[in-house]
């Protein structure tokens, strides 16, 4: 699935109160999960989402996409969402499935819509001018 990574993640790889924390459980960077002397390893709906990115496409043109769709469907902001007392990591990776799922469908179908398209005409071809006649030898 286009977007399996956003979905696939741990109960113990899910926080809530900041986008990322360290193995301590302190609130961290995004960008320090790869080197750091404490790298992210607990993120919140919309952190996972961001790192799921920076390890697979960068700057996706589906990031956006599945940010605005998740939003959508719980109808708040999604760091609001995912901090919600009582909220759990199934509720998080049910969330992201529902979402992905439609994500892909619509993706599918932009693709399919472009694959039904009429092919665009054929360039015009140059007139072809008549060369004059030759002039009579003298």
């Amino acid at each position: 699935m286009l977007l399996e990574p956003a979905g696939d993640f741990a109960d113990s790889q899910w926080t809530q109160g900041a986008k990322a924390r360290d193995s301590d459980h302190w609130p961290t960077g995004l960008d320090e999960y790869r080197s750091s002397n404490h790298p992210a390893v607990h993120y919140c709906a919309a952190g996972h989402v961001e790192r799921s990115y920076q390890e697979t496409i960068r700057d996706s043109v589906y990031q956006p996409r599945l940010l605005t769709l998740l939003a959508r469907e719980v109808r708040d902001s999604i760091p609001r969402w995912n901090d919600e007392p009582g909220r759990t990591p199934q509720e998080v990776r049910d969330l992201f499935r529902r979402v992905s799922s439609r994500l892909y469908r619509e993706s599918t179908a932009e693709i399919s819509g472009l694959a039904a398209l009429p092919s665009p005409p054929a360039p015009a071809q140059p007139k072809k001018e008549a060369l004059p006649a030759p002039a009579p030898a003298r």
